[in-house]
């Protein structure tokens, strides 16, 4: 007998291929159905189809934070990876289009009657997206839940109030124990000042070239993939912005020489401003216990900052480095998760307490609650 939940994702059925919609809809419903019975084995299968909370992210980084934040049995934080229709294509659609594009309303109100869908209507479907640099209008937020995402185009879509869900982590307690435990090591407070400073200034750098190739349409992704050699490169260099413009070029040559123009010019323009900023406002204050600020990595983009860190990381975890293949950043991130799950203030976030919101509104328990400010696993 052909199995049915292959036959869907390969994309064989007629009735599947009617639109991208039907089609990622019934994958969704075949996948997360028969997977979450396999692992919830101790809940009952009506509990699993009206109860239990799927919580769908962008990636592992939003996974790991989600899952510390959920009752594990009362959630499944679950990354919605759709396979393309082509068979044998080897190719997902993931990441934030799918998560924002499963809780579209115009989407739910075509499929109303799906198992998914039902779920998703009566408030047991929510979603987590990277704000990423996103200037979001106050018309556009809830006035009781602020980081509820486009509430009249999308169902129970959530945003970071930081630009990604890892410069999140470092806001409401990584930062510190990285600056504590595993940065070079600095034996004064004006010391771990000054690092910080220069991990800010480096952060907003890339942070800045993101946004310009954003608005322009050039490329920056393989900027993510960068080694931390390269990294190094662009840190250490006395003019970094070159680097930067030129690490990005290579990958652009397609591109019209009109968008090239446009993001350089963007680029540069954002520099001058982020220095006119800088120069105005104070410091960040990073002392042994204190937090940085959520206004203080608004320049930042996760993805960028994390092998920032690593290049500042102390000899120790780079020998850690070296010996392990895996990937440095994820090394990192799981080192400071490991002190981040004793030691955090997420229970002060506008996420969590949005969350929380949506809870008790929405008459349903899943959240982790707070003891002494603090969540523990």
């Amino acid at each position: 007998m052909t199995d049915p939940k292959r036959k869907i994702i390969e994309g064989n059925n007629p009735k599947d291929l009617r639109s991208d919609s039907a089609y990622i809809i019934r994958v969704l419903n075949t996948i997360l159905y028969s997977d979450s019975r396999w692992e919830t084995t101790d809940i009952p299968k009506e509990l699993l189809e009206s109860e239990l909370i799927f919580f769908f992210v962008e990636d592992k980084c939003q996974k790991t934070i989600g899952e510390f934040l959920v009752q594990r049995t009362k959630a499944r934080v679950y990354i919605p990876q759709i396979p393309k229709k082509k068979k044998n294509s080897g190719n997902y659609t993931a990441g934030r289009d799918v998560v924002s594009w499963i809780l579209d309303r115009k989407i739910l109100e075509k499929f109303s009657s799906e198992p998914l869908v039902k779920k998703i209507i009566n408030n047991r479907v929510i979603g987590l997206i990277d704000l990423d640099f996103e200037q979001l209008s106050p018309d556009t937020l809830h006035q009781g839940c602020l980081n509820l995402y486009q509430c009249s185009r999308y169902k129970n879509l959530f945003a970071t109030e930081t630009n990604d869900i890892e410069t999140f982590f470092l806001c409401y307690g990584g930062f510190p124990i990285f600056l504590q435990r595993f940065s070079k090591t600095s034996t004064t407070e004006e010391g771990n000042h000054a690092l910080t400073r220069t991990i800010l200034y480096q952060a907003e750098l890339l942070g800045d070239a993101f946004k310009a190739t954003k608005k322009t349409g050039v490329k920056f992704s393989h900027m993510d993939y960068l080694t931390l050699k390269e990294y190094h490169k662009i840190l250490d260099s006395k003019n970094p912005e070159e680097w930067i413009i030129n690490c990005i070029l290579k990958e652009n040559t397609d591109k019209d020489p009109s968008n090239i123009n446009n993001f350089i010019t963007l680029f540069y323009k954002l520099r001058e401003e982020r220095e006119i900023q800088n120069s105005k406002s104070c410091p960040p204050n990073i002392g042994k216990d204190d937090l940085i600020s959520v206004d203080a990595l608004s320049g930042c983009r996760g993805h960028s900052l994390m092998p920032i860190l690593c290049c500042h990381s102390s000899f120790d975890v780079k020998m850690d480095f070296i010996q392990n293949t895996k990937d440095d950043t994820d090394m990192l991130f799981n080192k400071i998760f490991k002190g981040f799950k004793k030691n955090n203030s997420v229970c002060q976030s506008k996420l969590y307490l949005s969350l929380r919101a949506w809870e008790q509104k929405s008459h349903v328990d899943f959240l982790k609650k707070c003891l002494n400010g603090k969540i523990f696993d």
